[in-house]
Protein backbone atom coordinates (compact mmCIF):
# COMPACT_ATOMS: atom_id res chain seq x y z
CA UNK A 1 0.00 0.00 0.00
CA UNK A 2 1.33 3.85 -0.74
CA UNK A 3 1.99 5.48 2.18
CA UNK A 4 0.62 9.22 1.99
CA UNK A 5 2.22 10.45 5.02
CA UNK A 6 5.54 9.48 4.23
CA UNK A 7 5.44 11.16 0.80
CA UNK A 8 4.38 14.14 2.27
CA UNK A 9 7.84 14.64 4.46
CA UNK A 10 10.02 14.19 1.84
CA UNK A 11 11.61 17.29 1.04
CA UNK A 12 12.35 15.88 -2.32
CA UNK A 13 8.60 15.91 -3.06
CA UNK A 14 7.61 19.52 -1.31
CA UNK A 15 10.91 21.25 -3.00
CA UNK A 16 8.47 20.40 -5.88
CA UNK A 17 5.44 21.64 -4.51
CA UNK A 18 6.91 25.28 -3.71
CA UNK A 19 8.07 24.89 -7.81
CA UNK A 20 4.75 24.24 -8.71
CA UNK A 21 3.03 27.14 -6.09
CA UNK A 22 5.16 29.64 -7.01
CA UNK A 23 3.93 29.17 -10.74
CA UNK A 24 0.51 28.91 -9.89
CA UNK A 25 0.21 32.00 -7.99
CA UNK A 26 2.14 34.00 -10.44
CA UNK A 27 -0.32 32.85 -12.96
CA UNK A 28 -3.41 32.96 -10.63
CA UNK A 29 -2.68 37.28 -10.10
CA UNK A 30 -2.95 37.68 -13.99
CA UNK A 31 -6.01 39.26 -15.48
CA UNK A 32 -5.06 39.49 -18.81
CA UNK A 33 -6.91 42.26 -20.60
CA UNK A 34 -7.54 43.73 -24.30
CA UNK A 35 -8.36 47.57 -24.72
CA UNK A 36 -9.54 48.14 -28.45
CA UNK A 37 -10.46 52.27 -28.59
CA UNK A 38 -13.40 52.41 -31.21
CA UNK A 39 -13.05 55.83 -31.97
CA UNK A 40 -16.53 56.74 -29.97
CA UNK A 41 -15.95 53.85 -27.32
CA UNK A 42 -13.43 51.58 -25.57
CA UNK A 43 -14.04 47.62 -25.26
CA UNK A 44 -12.28 45.83 -22.64
CA UNK A 45 -11.89 42.37 -23.33
CA UNK A 46 -10.70 40.44 -19.51
CA UNK A 47 -10.12 36.58 -19.10
CA UNK A 48 -11.70 35.39 -16.31
CA UNK A 49 -12.24 31.55 -16.28
CA UNK A 50 -14.23 30.15 -13.24
CA UNK A 51 -15.26 33.37 -12.03
CA UNK A 52 -19.01 34.16 -11.11
CA UNK A 53 -20.14 37.65 -11.83
CA UNK A 54 -21.13 38.19 -8.42
CA UNK A 55 -17.74 37.86 -7.36
CA UNK A 56 -16.25 40.67 -9.31
CA UNK A 57 -17.21 45.06 -8.59
CA UNK A 58 -16.67 47.04 -11.13
CA UNK A 59 -15.76 50.53 -10.32
CA UNK A 60 -15.01 54.18 -12.73
CA UNK A 61 -13.81 57.69 -10.52
CA UNK A 62 -11.74 59.94 -11.37
CA UNK A 63 -11.37 58.45 -15.24
CA UNK A 64 -9.97 55.18 -13.62
CA UNK A 65 -12.01 52.09 -14.66
CA UNK A 66 -11.42 49.16 -11.80
CA UNK A 67 -12.15 46.06 -11.64
CA UNK A 68 -11.48 43.99 -8.55
CA UNK A 69 -12.32 39.96 -8.30
CA UNK A 70 -12.59 37.27 -5.27
CA UNK A 71 -12.26 34.32 -6.91
CA UNK A 72 -12.96 31.49 -4.70
CA UNK A 73 -14.14 27.90 -4.40
CA UNK A 74 -16.86 28.17 -2.06
CA UNK A 75 -15.08 25.21 -0.54
CA UNK A 76 -15.63 26.22 3.17
CA UNK A 77 -15.60 22.33 4.35
CA UNK A 78 -13.54 21.17 7.16
CA UNK A 79 -9.96 20.10 7.28
CA UNK A 80 -9.52 17.08 4.74
CA UNK A 81 -6.22 14.32 3.95
CA UNK A 82 -5.74 16.36 0.83
CA UNK A 83 -3.11 14.13 -1.54
CA UNK A 84 -2.70 16.91 -4.26
CA UNK A 85 -4.61 20.54 -3.37
CA UNK A 86 -4.47 22.54 -7.09
CA UNK A 87 -7.76 24.64 -6.52
CA UNK A 88 -6.94 28.00 -5.36
CA UNK A 89 -8.77 31.16 -3.68
CA UNK A 90 -7.45 35.04 -4.93
CA UNK A 91 -8.11 38.37 -5.37
CA UNK A 92 -7.25 40.69 -7.88
CA UNK A 93 -7.77 44.15 -8.85
CA UNK A 94 -6.14 45.79 -11.84
CA UNK A 95 -6.62 49.43 -12.79
CA UNK A 96 -7.16 51.53 -16.04
CA UNK A 97 -6.64 55.29 -16.41
CA UNK A 98 -9.24 56.05 -19.87
CA UNK A 99 -9.74 59.50 -20.24
CA UNK A 100 -13.28 61.19 -21.62
CA UNK A 101 -15.33 58.58 -21.08
CA UNK A 102 -19.40 58.67 -20.18
CA UNK A 103 -19.71 57.18 -16.67
CA UNK A 104 -23.23 56.51 -17.02
CA UNK A 105 -23.14 54.41 -20.31
CA UNK A 106 -20.93 52.10 -19.12
CA UNK A 107 -22.31 48.37 -20.07
CA UNK A 108 -20.44 45.08 -18.76
CA UNK A 109 -21.20 41.54 -19.57
CA UNK A 110 -19.64 38.12 -18.61
CA UNK A 111 -19.76 35.34 -21.18
CA UNK A 112 -17.60 32.24 -21.52
CA UNK A 113 -15.03 33.15 -19.10
CA UNK A 114 -14.79 36.98 -20.54
CA UNK A 115 -15.88 40.15 -19.02
CA UNK A 116 -16.78 42.35 -21.97
CA UNK A 117 -17.10 45.77 -20.95
CA UNK A 118 -17.78 49.19 -23.32
CA UNK A 119 -16.87 52.08 -22.26
CA UNK A 120 -19.10 55.06 -24.65
CA UNK A 121 -16.86 58.02 -24.80
CA UNK A 122 -17.93 61.48 -24.02
CA UNK A 123 -19.29 63.73 -27.21
CA UNK A 124 -16.84 66.52 -28.25
CA UNK A 125 -17.89 70.05 -27.32
CA UNK A 126 -17.91 71.15 -30.72
CA UNK A 127 -17.33 74.94 -30.09
CA UNK A 128 -18.36 77.24 -32.78
CA UNK A 129 -15.95 79.15 -34.84
CA UNK A 130 -16.27 82.39 -34.14
CA UNK A 131 -14.03 85.48 -35.58
CA UNK A 132 -12.37 87.85 -33.28
CA UNK A 133 -12.32 91.92 -34.45
CA UNK A 134 -9.51 93.73 -33.45
CA UNK A 135 -10.59 96.74 -31.90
Amino acid sequence: MYNVENKKNNNYVSVFDDFNNFFENALAKEMKTNIVDNGNSYHLACEMPGVKKENIKINFENDTLTITVNKNNNNKEEKKNYIVKERYESSLKRSFYLEDVDANSIKAKLEDGILNITLNKLEEKKTPKKIIVIE
